[in-house]
């Protein structure tokens, strides 16, 4: 009996210290990243069941092909990286690619879809989950193009969407 017992106070704390590291992993990336500021452009969600937030989309979910990755075959749900670029505090796209850029700040997403032309990417941050009863305020803010988003972004890449701002 008490081996038994001490197997499953063994299991319990493993499973918090696996949680609870992920949960650590996560808190420290949304404080220590360096936050950059995207704006938001409109796109007309509709869904009943899931409560009040918002469908993001971003200037930099676009990124034209051309130029050196141009023979490169990008497939959807493929993992792209984004290299962006601070054009007078809006956050542009610089280039996509396979592997991470050596230098600078990027972003990691996955095509949502690609054509000759362009690639539509997604980087985890498109819905932000609002208070009860405002988010028609920040659908209504981001429709006239007045809803920027503030986001945590990680030494790996990753994006942490950390508020909506309307400006």
């Amino acid at each position: 009996m008490p081996r038994r017992g001490l197997g499953l106070w063994l299991t319990t704390a493993i499973w918090i210290a696996v949680c609870g590291g992920i949960w650590a992993y996560h808190d420290y990336q949304l404080k220590h990243g360096e936050e950059i500021v995207l704006k938001t452009v409109p796109v007309d969600p509709r869904d009943i069941l899931r409560g009040d937030y918002v469908v993001l989309r971003y200037e930099i979910s676009t990124a034209r092909r051309g130029g050196a990755d141009a023979p490169y075959y990008f497939r959807p749900n493929q993992v792209v990286y984004v290299a962006l670029e601070d054009e007078g505090g809006e956050w542009r796209v610089a280039g996509a690619g396979f592997e991470p850029p050596g230098e600078g700040l990027y972003l990691r997403g996955r095509i949502r879809s690609a054509t000759p032309d362009q690639l539509q990417i997604d980087y985890g941050i498109e819905s932000f989950f609002v208070p009860e009863g405002e988010g028609k305020k920040y659908e209504e803010a981001r429709n006239r193009d007045r809803l920027w988003a503030v986001v945590s972004v990680s030494p790996h890449g990753n994006a942490y969407l950390k508020r909506l701002e309307i400006r």
